[in-house]
Order: structure tokens, then C-alpha cells, then sequence
């Protein structure tokens, strides 16, 4: 046993975060913590890291217990570079190595960037690395996911079903939720509730629990029916068996119903949308040296459920804000049609301010539906915001309680084309599985980027996906397109086009022998490459894996160069 937690208790003023809870954690244990936003998770997250303190209750750890925590918010000293950040945050371990294999797993390849130069994501990939970079005995990790492309998700999915310590993790990524926690703890109404099972075992258990909690209470109420008719009809004689019946019912009587977790009710008529919605023709965009994307064409359906991947960094979220107009394109241009109304949620709330009050942050007049008109009090309280919270600041609300909030008000404009940057960043599961009905009946166009892969395949039926060769369009759920996306961060250059040196026609014999020479040598350099990358997944000795990784790099720049060489070869063939 690693740490073992009893009657733990913590408040904040009149909100009970979890009250008198009790578990234990065990080495190898993989633990899923979930629960709505605002429930307590990260809090209790801090208290077993010794950053907070609890009300009451006892934590026992193991004597030379080692701990890494990743939290969701970070600060950095932003005159430090990467690799110092990660350097300083070791206790005992100081090989470079290691450290540099981690932060290269997770896209960082100058080591020597400034914090202050990075991206909110990156921040958080880089506490992450601080987290994973040296050996211990329990990991907590707050939201680990988050700002992950896929493929990072992926390699964290099989390093922590590796580990050999024991993991602890709040997040609402289900296929990583399924595929490494073996143990499920629910936080709810200040209760814990733990599950020895993974997360689609967890679900069953629970309903099966809830069902037998409905069924108890319906048999109480018939039972107190018939109590209280027996009660009103009067009693001829006040024996002890009939006072003992009495104080049974009221004992029935006062106990409460089962408590049912309120739902978010999302339930929103979108403007009417007309023929024309969204064209954009031969649209580019550069990003300082790097080109994002070139001669873009895409026409917005109607009903369309476009999600965008690749890699971090790649410009998915500037096509985003391009195609709705947030942004100017280099060259090329995008039209938008007369009843088009466009409901954008950014990645990172538009929340400057925290010393605003939840409602003020609505600025929103009343909204007519079919059957009623609902104003912000009434929106607020269908989004979990109870009327206790609707005059706190923003500063505090929960990061997940900020996000819903962000997309109440992106939803009270009634767009008819919803742009969602990262839609599931902080969302609690129910309000995910929630938004994921709406947008399944959503009368308009849905275009989004996203990491969590549940999402993506619950919505969207294609996919831009932007690799090596540019942007291109896939049918189908992310999970049949992502072997598609891009291993490597983007690195493309600014092209350069050379218009005025005239194309030769025709190959000559030399070039044709190359380019059936090329035809046969890159199918086996992708071989070599599956197989390194396989080699790097299950291999755990840092020498053996720094040469892997530079046999792989070697290849991989072969691959590029050769398949250039071959694009050049085959346009030339065809004229």
C-alpha cells in the first residue's frame, strides 16, 4: 500500500468538495478519477501531493513514498529554457537523457526554447514532461491529455500501461480512460464511489446500481402509501405494535429520495441557413517561415460534421478562424452566405477578465425557442450554474465550469455553423456525452478540431487532415484516418516556386530507372520505419532507445527526400 486516505474531508465555504471519504492506493494501481466539474477533483488531486490541506481526516504514505503531479495549472520560471525547466524539477535523477527522450516524445525539439515563447499547450506538455521525466513510485496527473495530438496520446497510453508504479488520473478522454485505468473512482455530491474495474465495466456496474437504487426507492414509496393510508384511517388502539409502526413510517418518511445528478439541458433552435453557407477558394496561409496550408478549397455543406487533425502546431485552428472569417488568408478568399451565422469556441476561453460575474459574462438578452423564452438566469441554471453561483466571479469557477460557461454563451448567439477549437478540453463525461446529442441533432454545419478521439468518432462522418503533403480531405471517423496524420511536427519551409525555368517533357532513361527504382525502395523504407517505431514503443533501456531514435530519424529524412524526389519524377511522367 502507497497511501492510505481516511474520513477526508474538504469544503469551500458552503460548497462540500467530498466529505469523510476513504480509499486506499496500491502499487500498480491505475486509477481513473472522474466527476462533474467543480466537484473536487483536483482538489483532492493537490491534497494527496501535499499542496493543500484538507479539513479533517488522515493521510498515511509509505515511508520514502516518491510522488510526480502534473497539474492543470502551471507556472513557469519564463526565463528558464525547456530543458532547464525539466532539469531544475528532478530530485534525484539528473540524466539528461532521459529527460530530453521525454520532452521529444512530446514535441519539443529545440531543448533550449524560452518558457516565455511557448503556447498554453505547450506549458502543459512541458509539466508533463516534468511529471514523467524521473522514476516514481505514484504519478498524479490532472487532465494529462490535454493539448496532446494524437499520436502523443497514443505513446502516453502504452507508457502508462507499462509503468510500474501506480498511476492516479483525472480525464474525460474515455478511450484512454478504457484502454489504462483497471480502477474507477467516482467524486459525487461529496461522496466517492470506487469501481475495481475499467471505465466500460464502470459504466455498467453503475447503471445497474442506479437501477437498483430507483427500484428501492419506487418500493418505499408504495410502501409509505400504504402506511399513510393506514396512518390518516386511525389507529382504535395506541398498542406498542401499533407505535412501533408509526415510528418505522417515520422513519421511511424522512429518509431522502436518491440524489440525481443534474443534467445540462441543451436545447437551442439555430438560425435558418440558406443555399450559400461557407466557400473558400485557393485560400493559403503563412505563419511566419512556415506554410500552413496552400490552394485550400472547401465548400461548408449544410448539415456538415467536418473535423480537422494533425499534429500541434500544423495551423488546424487558423483554418478554423480563416473559414469563419476571424482571419484573413495570404492569398485566395473566403464568401460567407447572407443567413449565415457563425457561434465560435475558441481553445482558451475569451476570459480576460475574472473579476466578472458569471452573469455579466452571458451579456446576453433573452433567446426565443419554439415553445418559450429563456433569458440568462434561466440558461445558467439548465448549464449546472445554480443561483447561488450566477453573482460569484469567474475567478471562482473551476476550469471546466469556465469552459461550459464559454460555450453557453457561443450557443445563446443561435449560430447555424458551429466552429469548436478543442470543444472537450475540461468538459466533464455527462456534459460531453450531452453536447455529443446536440450536435448529433444540430440543424446547421459543425466543424472541429479535437484530440479526444471518442468525440471525433461520435461526430464527425470526414476529415481534413493535414500532413507532409498538405491538407487533404478523408471520409470517414478519425480513428480509420489517423495512420494518415503526420508523425513529426510540421516543419515545412515557405516554398519557393520557380516559374520561370521550363518543364522538360517526358523522362529520360536515367530518370525512369530511378523513379522504378524509387517505387520499390519506399515501400520497404516504411517497413523499417514500422518496425523502429515499434522497436522505440517496447523498448525501456534509454541507451538502446537514443539509437533507435537516431536510426529512425535517418530514415524518416530518406522517406522525405526520396518521396519528393518520386513526386518530382511522376509529374514530370505525366506532362
Amino acid at each position: 500500500m502507497l497511501m492510505s486516505i481516511h474520513q477526508l474531508s474538504k469544503r469551500y465555504g458552503d460548497k462540500i468538495c467530498f466529505d469523510k471519504i476513504s480509499f486506499a492506493i496500491e502499487d500498480h494501481d491505475k486509477i481513473g478519477l472522474i466527476g462533474r466539474n467543480g466537484c473536487g477533483k483536483s482538489t483532492l488531486m493537490r491534497i494527496l501531493a501535499h499542496l493543500d490541506d484538507a479539513d479533517s481526516g488522515e493521510i498515511i504514505r509509505k515511508n520514502g513514498l516518491r510522488m510526480r503531479i502534473c497539474l492543470q495549472d502551471h507556472y513557469f520560471d519564463e526565463t528558464k529554457t525547456v530543458h532547464q525547466i525539466v532539469m531544475n524539477s528532478l530530485k534525484e535523477s539528473k540524466q539528461s537523457y532521459e529527460a530530453e527522450s521525454i520532452l521529444t516524445r512530446l514535441g519539443f525539439e529545440d531543448m533550449h526554447r524560452l518558457v516565455q515563447g511557448l503556447s498554453g499547450g505547450e506549458k502543459k506538455r512541458l509539466a508533463l514532461a516534468c511529471a514523467l521525466a524521473e522514476p516514481c513510485d505514484l504519478l498524479l496527473l490532472d487532465e494529462p491529455t490535454n493539448h496532446l495530438d494524437p499520436h502523443m496520446i497514443v505513446w502516453l497510453e502504452k507508457y502508462l500501461m507499462r509503468f510500474k508504479g501506480a498511476v492516479m488520473m483525472v480525464t474525460h478522454d474515455r478511450y484512454f480512460l478504457e484502454r489504462v485505468c483497471t480502477r474507477m473512482m467516482e467524486l459525487d455530491h461529496g461522496e466517492l464511489m470506487v469501481t475495481q474495474a475499467n471505465y466500460s465495466a464502470y459504466l455498467e456496474l453503475k447503471q445497474k446500481r442506479l437501477e437498483e437504487r430507483e427500484a428501492q426507492y419506487l418500493k418505499r414509496q408504495s410502501f409509505l402509501r400504504k402506511e399513510t393510508e393506514w396512518i390518516r384511517a386511525g389507529v382504535q388502539a395506541r398498542t406498542t405494535k401499533s407505535r412501533a409502526r408509526i415510528e418505522r413510517y417515520e422513519a421511511l418518511k424522512a429518509m431522502a429520495a436518491p440524489e440525481i445528478t443534474g443534467k445540462v439541458e441543451l436545447h437551442f433552435d439555430s438560425a435558418r441557413l440558406g443555399g450559400k453557407t461557407i466557400e473558400a477558394y485557393n485560400i493559403s496561409k503563412t505563419m511566419g517561415s512556415k506554410e500552413l496550408f496552400r490552394n485550400l478549397n472547401y465548400l461548408v455543406d449544410r448539415e456538415d460534421r467536418l473535423g480537422i487533425i494533425g499534429v500541434n502546431g500544423c495551423g488546424k485552428s487558423t483554418l478554423m478562424q480563416v473559414l469563419a472569417r476571424y482571419m484573413e488568408p495570404d492569398e485566395g478568399v473566403v464568401q460567407h452566405g447572407d443567413t449565415v451565422r457563425v457561434g465560435f469556441l475558441f481553445q482558451q476561453p475569451q476570459m480576460d477578465d475574472l473579476s466578472i460575474r458569471v452573469i455579466d459574462y452571458l451579456q446576453s438578452d433573452a433567446i426565443e425557442t419554439k415553445f418559450e423564452v429563456l433569458n440568462a438566469s434561466t440558461m445558467l441554471e439548465r448549464f449546472l450554474f445554480p443561483k447561488s453561483m450566477h453573482y460569484l466571479t469567474l475567478a471562482h469557477c473551476s476550469g471546466g465550469e469556465r469552459r461550459r460557461l464559454a460555450l453557453l454563451k457561443v450557443l445563446m448567439t443561435q449560430p447555424n455553423i458551429l466552429f469548436l477549437d478543442e470543444p472537450t478540453n475540461d468538459l466533464d463525461i455527462d456534459t460531453l456525452n450531452v453536447l455529443e446529442e446536440f450536435l448529433d441533432e444540430f440543424k446547421g454545419a459543425v466543424i472541429t478540431v479535437s484530440h479526444d478521439r471518442y468525440f471525433l468518432d461520435k461526430i464527425c462522418d470526414h476529415v481534413l487532415i493535414f500532413n507532409d503533403f498538405g491538407v487533404t480531405e478523408a471520409l470517414g471517423s478519425f480513428s480509420e484516418n489517423i495512420d494518415k496524420i503526420s508523425l513529426e511536427p510540421v516543419k515545412k519551409e515557405k516554398a519557393v516556386v520557380l516559374e520561370s525555368k521550363p518543364k522538360s517533357k517526358g523522362l529520360t532513361y536515367m530518370e525512369k530507372k530511378e523513379l522504378a527504382e524509387l517505387e520499390n525502395l519506399l515501400p520497404d523504407l516504411e517497413k523499417i520505419i514500422s518496425t523502429l517505431e515499434a522497436q522505440m514503443n517496447e523498448c525501456t533501456d534509454y541507451s538502446k532507445i537514443k539509437k533507435i531514435s537516431d536510426e529512425l530519424e535517418m530514415n524518416r529524412q530518406s522517406v522525405e527526400m526520396k518521396t519528393l524526389r518520386w513526386l518530382e519524377l511522376s509529374e514530370k511522367a505525366e506532362g
